[in-house]
């Protein structure tokens, strides 16, 4: 599985190790030493919301401090807040990437899925 990053080192996951590339360099990471946590996170979508996003609330393009719409912008429309799963790597080495995901369910059961993976290597090793 290949995450790639658009302003820092691509991230490929492989059974028992992370390679996390740059064009010039690579680092290899033992897959017990790569810790990944998953959080959501609300984000203001003022452009198109995707398809597998889910709206949690609106607000206004300009909005007053208490939120309210601000009526001094004659083209101020609403827009919708999704809710976004993010992906944090990390590992004792000093790798610290975070991936926002549109699909807040999904990316929640890939890190389930991945810490039960983990803990199905330690019972078996």
């Amino acid at each position: 599985m290949k995450l790639q990053n658009a302003n820092g080192e691509d991230i490929l996951l492989f059974p028992s190790f992370a390679l996390v590339r740059s064009r010039k360099d690579f680092a290899l990471i033992d897959i017990f030493d790569l810790n990944i946590n998953f959080s959501t996170v609300s984000f203001v979508e003022d452009e198109s919301v995707p398809v597998d996003a889910r709206v949690i609330l609106h607000t206004w393009l300009k909005a007053n401090r208490d939120g309210s719409r601000d009526k001094r912008f004659n083209d101020n429309r609403q827009i919708p807040v999704c809710s976004y799963g993010k992906l944090t790597f990390k590992s004792s080495e000093g790798l610290n990437e975070e991936y926002m995901f549109s699909n807040g369910s999904l990316t929640d059961e890939f890190s389930i899925a991945f810490n039960n993976y983990k803990n199905y290597l330690k019972k078996s090793a």
